[in-house]
């Protein structure tokens, strides 16, 4: 019942592949289904976070965290495919720098 490191792979891949597409100027068809699948891999990680904390007899400290993960989730729910690539984009000049 650990998913969260296969999901934290999944997202790691996602990420990998977008920055890939953008490097190869790829269609915005591409791009956006690209940056809608890196969404819901982050969404999925953090659904795995809630997944791993206790059930049973929640502290005030598990609930504050839950209540703050599925914020971070609707926050993502809101982000557009246009908002993901924005953010990608901005980051890889930096990435050809380094290398």
């Amino acid at each position: 019942m650990h998913k969260l490191p296969r999901t934290m792979q999944t997202l790691k891949k996602r990420a990998d592949t977008l920055r890939t597409l953008l490097r190869q100027a790829a269609s915005e068809y591409q791009l956006n289904k690209a940056a809608e699948k890196l969404r819901d891999a982050r969404i999925r990680v953090l659904r795995a976070k809630i997944g791993e904390l206790p059930s049973v007899l929640l502290t005030a400290q598990q609930k504050r965290r839950i209540a703050k993960l599925s914020g971070q989730i609707e926050s993502l729910r809101a982000t557009t495919p246009r908002e993901i690539l924005t953010e990608f984009r901005q980051v890889l000049p930096k990435a050809h720098e380094d290398s």
